[in-house]
């Protein structure tokens, strides 16, 4: 049963209550309130200034996008969705040892998504049936679509749980899903489930079928939850799908994804300390600059996931605050494709981690006096 491992309910997401229970009296990571009442501030001119909507997910050269207006027949509605799916599946552990080198690993992107060689050659990766199989899919081959470019001098982290995973969600899709295909699920949740309930049982679904997505762990005694690559998900779907006229429902997450809180990776973390919304003690402070590992479930990693949880949280009531003070809606304003347009945690933290991208680029400057300090540093299968 999905209680055996954390219970979604309409109340409170339980990983706000971990994260709640993680940072009471916590030595390492705390909020600063002043600091997330300034950034609010600042993020929500920011967004409103760059049109930033659901919408932006499709400006990413990279993404696959599925046909518009939605179209369930369309195969390429279908190829997206596993697409999707597969990426979250394998959606961790990116950081480089050589952060900012040549040498980092990376493998060549294709020219465009609708050049004929895009999904590598022709193989279908995105596919559970072929992926699943071992006969069909070798190890093999998975390790020559990730294989690094030339002058790389690293390979890809966790190959071999990138590979059980595969196998393991595959499986899961070809013995359980309808049409085997997480299309499947999402259409069979979306007609069996009452409005206002689905993305909470899409959630529940994609955390009982497969377990690589059950990020939790124990701290100080206390079993909690984090389940960013679950979350994510579903927010990746709830992107790709944004309808562009804001008078159409949307097609495969209807109920929306208030419900989601920010992803807790290590990227975000990073870009909200620069900010000022978390303030760091010196302890924490030292590794994070000496690079120092930090083992999944740690003491200090939950603590800096938990931060960055709470912040965006907090981020995310203050700026609905300020639209309300301002005499519009909470959901309103005028955006590139949107007349209104809901602030959430999703938004934020898409915003966040494209942000924080930039700085680390030298294409945008926050003004603050000093540098982020890096990232930290966690070799996991869950983010």
């Amino acid at each position: 049963m999905i209680k055996a491992f954390g219970s979604c309910t309409e109340e409170k997401n339980p990983v706000i209550e971990s994260a709640e229970f993680i940072l009471k009296d916590n030595p390492h990571v705390q909020l600063s309130l002043a600091g997330i009442e300034d950034v609010a501030d600042e993020l929500l001119g920011l967004i409103q200034a760059q049109n930033y909507t659901p919408n932006t997910w499709r400006t990413q050269p990279t993404h696959f996008l599925p046909p518009t207006p939605f179209d369930a027949a369309n195969p390429r509605t279908k190829q997206c969705i596993d697409w999707i799916f597969l990426v979250s599946a394998l959606n961790f552990s990116f950081w480089s040892e050589h952060q900012g080198l040549p040498t980092r690993y990376g493998v060549s992107w294709k020219s465009s998504w609708d050049a004929q060689d895009a999904l590598e050659k022709g193989i279908p990766i995105t596919d559970p049936v072929f992926y699943a199989s071992e006969e069909s899919c070798p190890d093999a081959l998975i390790e020559e679509i990730f294989a690094p470019v030339q002058e790389s001098q690293e390979t890809i982290s966790l190959l071999p749980q990138r590979i059980a995973i595969m196998r393991e969600v595959g499986k899961v899709l070809v013995k359980r899903a309808p049409n085997q295909s997480f299309f499947g699920i999402l259409e069979s949740i979306n007609a069996n489930t009452a409005k206002g309930h689905r993305t909470i049982a899409l959630l529940q679904a994609i955390l009982e079928y497969f377990p690589c997505f059950r990020d939790s762990t124990t701290y100080k005694g206390h079993k909690v939850y984090f389940w960013k690559r679950a979350q994510i998900l579903v927010a990746e779907l709830w992107a790709a799908f944004y309808p562009l006229e804001p008078s159409i429902q949307h097609p495969i997450i209807p109920d929306g994804v208030d419900y989601l809180t920010m992803f807790a990776d290590y990227r975000v973390p990073q870009i909200l300390h620069h900010l000022g919304t978390l303030t760091y003690s010196e302890e924490l402070e030292i590794i994070l600059s000496r690079g120092d590992h930090l083992e999944y479930g740690s003491e200090i990693e939950c603590s800096i996931r938990a931060g960055s949880i709470l912040a965006v949280e907090q981020l995310k009531a203050r700026m609905v605050n300020k639209l309300n003070k301002r005499g519009a809606r909470a959901s309103e304003w005028k955006g590139k494709h949107h007349s209104e347009l809901s602030i959430n945690c999703v938004l934020i933290d898409f915003f966040l981690w494209d942000l924080a991208k930039l700085v680390e680029a030298g294409e945008f400057s926050t003004g603050r006096k000093t540098a982020p300090l890096a990232c930290h540093r966690t070799r996991s299968i869950f983010y």
